[in-house]
């Protein structure tokens, strides 16, 4: 096994970015001689395949429908019926063979329960958004701006929250980054719930003597380990115990009074994928029917958070309407009072705490209904995101964003608003790859075609994937 020393990568202060370069480096270099051994049995989520598990065949970003997640006997274990199935499996298999004094991985690997396993991305979201909009409030409230209806509430946040520096706000952006990981894809557990960036956690496992054999029998059950924290398993989709099965030998006694009476049969059977086993024939079908488009959710979680800030923003600034003094109008060729009209002065609104009544003549009413959000449709919503989207991506006004907003602006009018947000998707797509060399567009999500080096940015390397030609025993490696 390759010699691996740890140290600690990670570091805030931009003076020691050549150091963390290096030791980055080194890092992946030690442990592709590490994994090398075991048939690459790994993801590298941070190089090779960032958006796995977040995006589909055809490039789009999708996030995992919580009605399809199941919790497993496993306490604290959400994530697919097909993953917790192989999971459960791997976990028996594994207690089966410490029992039997095969194995001591037990205490490497949480004693083969579950620390973490789907995170929902869509709560951290809310609660993340939720509290812009309760600083957005605050800022409002305390230096007494007038926002008198809800569109005013909205244009004056996009102003705020331009002027802060870059930061991602719509959960798209977010859910595309970094910010959000494969915990929330519900392909992955965690055996333990660390920090990815400290490299001295992952010695206990690159130094342990079973390192070996945690990979393979992960491998069997088709689940690769996550490179840059060895503790996370991930199911590997694309590997043959999900999508075709694996082989298991069991040994059973000959019968006594038969010759040689120490000899065993062994019989060697085959089980279908875990995702056949659970109706899905393949990936895409899986991503039909158990995912959604991260988009339009963007879309549907963009309204909600506004409607609740606004909410909150309402119980905390009342306003009333000042009538002023009756005055009496005349008529200017005819000015005669009898033939004047008693007007009061045009309505003013005011904040009650920034409202004086000092004449007895005032009149005050509190209006609330008047800035109640109604009216506001989806090609509202869809204008403002596309709004947040163009300063999240720092998008500047050049021939190319003109073309764009001009097929936006057509589709608001004439489309559906799923095709305005599949346009929109289209232009503001973080998982496009560009080619090195000429850099251009590799693919173009119209012409859904995908070359190996886009898979590669999907789904791991078909040439590095797991393979199960391999016998599930105990512990048996051999091919």
């Amino acid at each position: 096994m390759a010699i691996f020393f740890p140290f600690t990568a990670k570091t805030t202060h931009p003076p020691e970015a050549g150091q963390l370069f290096l030791k980055r480096k080194y890092y992946k270099l030690s442990t592709s001689l590490i994994y090398g051994t075991t048939n690459n049995n790994y993801i590298d989520l941070w190089y090779d395949v960032p958006y796995y598990g977040k995006i589909d065949r055809k490039g789009y970003l999708i996030a995992p429908r919580k009605d399809k997640l199941k919790y497993s006997l496993n306490e604290g274990l959400i994530t697919f019926d097909f993953v917790g199935q192989a999971f459960d499996e791997a976990m028996y298999f594994l207690t089966r063979g410490e029992s039997a004094g095969r194995t001591n991985l037990g205490g490497l690997l949480n004693t083969f329960k579950p620390a973490r396993s789907f995170v929902d991305s869509e709560e951290t979201y809310l609660v993340y958004a939720s509290s812009i909009l309760e600083m957005f409030n605050y800022d409002i409230l305390l230096k007494g701006k007038l926002v008198l209806d809800f569109d005013t509430y909205v244009c004056k946040f996009l102003k705020y929250l331009f002027s802060m520096p870059r930061s991602f706000f719509s959960y798209y952006s977010i859910f595309a980054s970094f910010l959000t990981s494969v915990s929330s894809t519900g392909l992955s557990i965690d055996f333990e719930i660390l920090d990815h960036d400290n490299d001295h956690l992952k010695n206990k496992f690159y130094s342990n003597d079973e390192l070996e054999k945690y990979i393979n029998t992960m491998a069997n059950f088709g689940f690769r380990i996550n490179k840059n924290a060895p503790w996370q398993i991930i199911a590997d989709l694309n590997s043959e115990p999900m999508l075709k099965g694996r082989k298991i030998k069991s040994s059973q006694a000959v019968p006594k009074g038969q010759f040689p009476p120490a000899t065993k049969i062994d019989t060697i059977t085959q089980t279908d994928g875990y995702l056949p086993q659970h109706f899905i024939p393949d990936i895409d079908f899986l991503f039909k029917e158990s995912y959604s488009r991260v988009m339009f959710r963007t879309l549907t979680l963009l309204k909600n958070v506004f409607y609740y800030g606004y909410g909150e923003y309402q119980k905390r600034a009342k306003y009333v309407i000042s009538y002023g003094k009756p005055q009496l109008k005349f008529n200017p060729k005819m000015p005669v009072i009898s033939f004047g009209d008693v007007f009061r002065p045009p309505s003013a609104q005011f904040f009650i705490k920034n409202y004086e009544a000092n004449s007895e003549n005032t009149s005050m009413h509190v209006v609330k209904t008047d800035l109640a959000p109604f009216g506001y449709t989806d090609d509202y919503f869809i204008k403002v995101l596309e709004e947040i989207l163009k300063h999240e991506y720092s998008v500047k006004h050049n021939r190319t964003y003109n073309l764009f907003k001009k097929r936006f602006n057509k589709s608001l009018k004439r489309d559906h608003y799923y095709n305005t947000l599949e346009l929109l998707e289209g232009f503001y797509s973080p998982t496009k790859i560009y080619d090195p060399v000429t850099k251009k567009l590799l693919w173009d999500i119209k012409k859904n075609t995908l070359t190996k080096q886009q898979k590669q940015n999907i789904i791991p390397n078909e040439n590095k994937k797991p393979t199960v030609e391999k016998v599930v025993s105990e512990f048996f490696t051999g091919n």
